[in-house]
């Protein structure tokens, strides 16, 4: 009953549309097991995904928030969560983080949420730093950036050397540095073309 009466008030409110000269509203996003418009089907966008983002025990969800829209134009969005039980009967889920899929490149993107900012992980491997390496991070960032508003952001692995990349946050916007652990030179981070070049402050 619920349904038939959905399909009635749908289709009232497209006769409406058409007789006042609108367009009716465009249909919702592409969602997994729908046929894609693009280049790159949602299937496809997770499995690349996966080469970067493998949940680990206990099991993480990998699921698919939303296809290309006015906020995340040509791009998948998904969703990396845990299902934590609160009791027996109830449960909530805990993020573990936020990724993009370009769906006509196939690019795919970690969202910086503090900076709303996406950030290419096709050339990079997250790693955890150990203590005295986090330790070092956040008392360097004080003598490398004084006076800026600069947080450690990550670690990183590119092309077979480590990384600590700190943000700096700036109006409007941010941009993202490099450390070289081995060396300590400074890289700046070009994230739209992923690449990284001589730091100048």
């Amino acid at each position: 009953m619920k349904r038939a009466l959905a399909l009635v008030c749908a289709a009232f409110l497209t006769f409406l549309c058409f007789a006042c000269g609108e367009k009716p509203p465009k249909p919702p996003a592409t969602t997994q097991g729908e046929t894609s418009a693009y280049p790159i089907s949602p299937e496809e966008a997770e499995t690349i995904l996966h080469r970067y983002v493998e949940p680990p025990d206990p099991p993480l969800y990998l699921t698919l928030e939303s296809g290309p829209s006015e906020y995340h134009p040509n791009r998948y969005l998904f969703h990396l969560y845990e299902v934590v039980a609160d009791d027996p009967e109830t449960s909530h889920t805990a993020t573990y983080g936020w990724y993009e899929v370009d769906c006509v490149t196939g690019q795919a993107y970690m969202m910086d949420m503090a900076a709303n900012t996406s950030i290419p992980i096709g050339n990079i491997e997250f790693f955890d730093p150990s203590f005295e390496e986090e330790e070092a991070a956040e008392e360097d960032k004080e003598m490398l950036f004084p006076g800026e508003d600069s947080s450690v952001a990550f670690f990183v692995r590119r092309e077979g050397r480590e990384y600590c990349i700190y943000r700096l946050d700036t109006d409007p916007g941010c941009y993202y540095v490099y450390q070289d652990l081995a060396t300590g030179e400074l890289l700046y981070w070009e994230l739209e073309e992923d690449v990284i070049s001589p730091y100048a402050a």
